[in-house]
């Protein structure tokens, strides 16, 4: 599969893709932008029972949009859901990204889900990840609001990091999910957890915090 970012510095950044026959990727639902000689249908990954498990863990529509060889050649373009970069990642690892984070993959990647807990259940859908697993050579693409900041964290370094510029970690890596107390969240919500890290490990960022741009949109619509 040929791929390219278009617009990788102008904000708006899209992945258009070219499917050799027989080639075939999956995407985020709401993610496809046009098609080209190319179909797809929405599927669950690991089947039925196994997109339902993901759903309830999650709290998200775990429905992937498969992109697969129509004529030759297809082309498929899929965008972000929100402003910012994409950025690719090769899969030497198990990781761990966030779902909103999480854009496209190759179709031999195994998508799955990463329980946080009995907190993830008090988050708003906010505090949700994917686990996407090591297969040497294929990839897979996460999106960032605002730009791509990648961290090395050196063997018995700590770093925290706010939930809300968090997209993706490597899944051998010590973190904690850190609430930051009932206070916080009735004087505001912004910023109710953090993701402590002990390298050494491999974090992905982006430089603008989703979640709290969502609260600050919702809190201009108006109440009914």
């Amino acid at each position: 599969m040929k791929y390219e970012i278009i617009n990788p510095q102008g904000g708006y950044a899209v992945l258009k893709t070219r499917l050799a026959h027989g080639e075939e990727f999956y995407s985020m639902p709401g993610t496809v932008t046009s098609l080209h000689g190319v179909n797809f249908a929405s599927q669950r990954k690991g089947g039925l029972l196994g997109g339902l498990k993901r759903s309830l863990l999650t709290g998200t529509n775990m429905y992937k949009d498969k992109l697969y060889f129509e004529s030759d050649p297809g082309e498929a373009v899929v965008a972000p859901r929100f402003p910012g970069q994409i950025a690719e990642v090769q899969l030497e690892q198990d990781m761990f990204a966030h779902s909103h984070s999480f854009l496209a993959a190759e179709n031999e990647v195994e998508i799955g889900s990463k329980s946080l807990g009995v907190r993830s259940l008090l988050a708003n859908d906010t505090l949700f990840w994917v686990s996407l697993q090591r297969n040497p050579g294929k990839k897979v693409w996460l999106s960032f609001f605002g730009d791509v900041i990648k961290m090395d964290v050196k063997a018995n370094e700590r770093v925290s990091i706010e939930h809300g510029h968090f997209v993706a970690i490597n899944a051998d890596a010590k973190f904690n999910i850190r609430f930051l107390g009932i206070k916080r969240a009735l004087l505001g919500g912004e910023g109710l957890y953090m993701v402590d890290i002990e390298g050494p490990a491999q974090v992905w960022l982006q430089t603008r915090n989703l979640e709290a741009f969502i609260q600050m949109v919702a809190a201009q619509v108006p109440r009914r």
